[in-house]
Formats: C-alpha cells, sequence, structure tokens
C-alpha cells in the first residue's frame, strides 16, 4: 500500500513539474542513445553509475525519466524533445535545449525539492560554462512550490553537464558520488538555492 501511495505521489509530483511549463509543446519521444566518445554511453549512464554506487543505508525513494517514460527506483532517460518538461522538471532553460541531445533524471518520490538530478550530454562541450551559467540562473529566477532546495551543484563530467539541487547532505552525497564514479569531474557552480 506504501509503495502504491508513493508511485502515485512521485506521478503527480511529475505532472505537476511539468505543468509549470507554458504547454506542451508537442509530442515527447524518448531520446536515443548514442555512445559518446569520451566513454560514457549517455546521460542515463551517467546517472545509473552515480546512483548504483551510492550507499544503500542513505538511499531513498526515487523515480526517473519523463512523463512519457517513467522508471521506478532507478534514473530514467528524459526527451529533449519538449524544452518546457526540461525547465519545469530539471531547471535546464528552455531557451538552452538545442544545446544538448540526450538528457535523463533521477528525483526524490516524494519531493522533488529534496532531491533532483539531471544529466545533459551537450552537442558542443565548449559551451559547457555558458549552458552551466544559464541552469544557474534559471535555478535562481524560480518561483518554488512547497519550500525550495537548499543546495545545488552544476558539474561537467567530458561532454555532460549534471544538475543537482535539493538538501545539503542529498546534494553533498550526489556530489561524493560523482567523483567517486568519474575523476574527471570539474565544478562549474555550486552554492546555496535563492529562495526566488
Amino acid at each position: 500500500m506504501k509503495k502504491r501511495i508513493a508511485v502515485i505521489g512521485c506521478l503527480l509530483t511529475l505532472l505537476a513539474l511539468a505543468g509549470c511549463g507554458s504547454g506542451n509543446g508537442g509530442e515527447t519521444t524518448a531520446p536515443e542513445t548514442t555512445a559518446a566518445s569520451n566513454g560514457i554511453e549517455s546521460s542515463l549512464a551517467l546517472l545509473t553509475t552515480v546512483w548504483e554506487s551510492w550507499p544503500e543505508e542513505s538511499k531513498f525513494a526515487v523515480a526517473g525519466g519523463d512523463s512519457e517514460a517513467y522508471v521506478m527506483d532507478a534514473p530514467g532517460a528524459f526527451s529533449v524533445e519538449n524544452p518546457e518538461a526540461l525547465d519545469g522538471t530539471l531547471a535546464f532553460p528552455a531557451s538552452e535545449a538545442e544545446q544538448i541531445d540526450d538528457a535523463a533524471s533521477l528525483l526524490h518520490m516524494m519531493n522533488a525539492n529534496n532531491f533532483t538530478a539531471g544529466a545533459f550530454r551537450l552537442k558542443d562541450a565548449g559551451n559547457a560554462e555558458t549552458v552551466a551559467e544559464a541552469i544557474r540562473s534559471n535555478l535562481d529566477s524560480r518561483q518554488w512550490l512547497c519550500g525550495f532546495p537548499e543546495e545545488y551543484l552544476i558539474a561537467s563530467v567530458d561532454n555532460y553537464l549534471v544538475c543537482v539541487f535539493g538538501t545539503a547532505d542529498n546534494v553533498s552525497g550526489f556530489q561524493e558520488q560523482l567523483a567517486s564514479a568519474y575523476e574527471n569531474v570539474q565544478v562549474i557552480s555550486q552554492g546555496p538555492v535563492s529562495a526566488g
């Protein structure tokens, strides 16, 4: 019964967050998985590696994907075809959607403000700092529902950007696992999330 309630709560959270955009913008399709030249297969593979390395005693109920391809207890692929959903759910600015060709998500099932992680494969890794600044600015200007996250982290790994926000312990836990899984992580920006 608890799991069924958790699933319903997570679905409602995802739908509410996706509804924060200005509209649907068309059909969403699952992104193709292509091998990246730097060894990370996809955004989903990146988040899966981090989540699977997370200590069991520190894990919490999560879900991944988007409203079209929802996954329980694991990260999921997130379509890049719906910029409003990227913005509403993962705080990735709709205006920057053309900069990426693959994305994945991992969210706390009860409250996305406690933990939300998105991984995004950049078409041009040289744009990492510019896109990261757009994400940071988007986080600072958001109107948060049900409270707001405490901390955020934006980092790059090869040609991927990773954005995570939530409680300080969840963000630092993710950062530890990311650094443990990938030796070439570069923190671009991190700090407290503005109340908006």
